[in-house]
């Protein structure tokens, strides 16, 4: 019972999580790496699925190297390391999912209420 009602929201939260609250300004941030503690790794992120972006460039390479690739990337990449998307957790204080979700709402109604004025 845990496993119908528990595991498909942990799903649908990460699934949220990669790909919505992102500005779509560039190739690079379409989608999201989470680079977030221990234990919302283990929740929302095993198997480095949390480098989300890194996934969605390079879709072959193995889950096991995309904290590598990822780490790469950021030292000998300069457009991937100023434009990649990267979050520190999905739900604590800072750089979180949940504020770029509730910020980028809040922006884009803002917006939307701006041009029908």
């Amino acid at each position: 019972m845990l496993f119908r009602s528990v595991f498909p929201s942990i799903q649908r939260t990460r699934s949220i999580a990669e790909h919505f609250g992102l500005p779509y300004e560039h190739e690079f941030n379409g989608t999201r790496n989470v680079i977030s503690g221990p234990i919302e790794t283990f929740m929302f992120g095993p198997h480095n699925v949390r480098y989300h972006l890194v996934h969605h460039l390079f879709p072959t390479v193995p889950q096991y190297n995309l904290k590598k690739l990822h780490e790469e990337l950021m030292k000998k990449s300069p457009l991937y390391a100023q434009h990649a998307h990267n979050n520190s957790s999905y739900f604590a204080p800072g750089k979180s999912v949940l504020k770029d979700l509730t910020e980028n709402g809040t922006e884009k109604q803002r917006q939307n209420n701006s041009v029908a004025a």
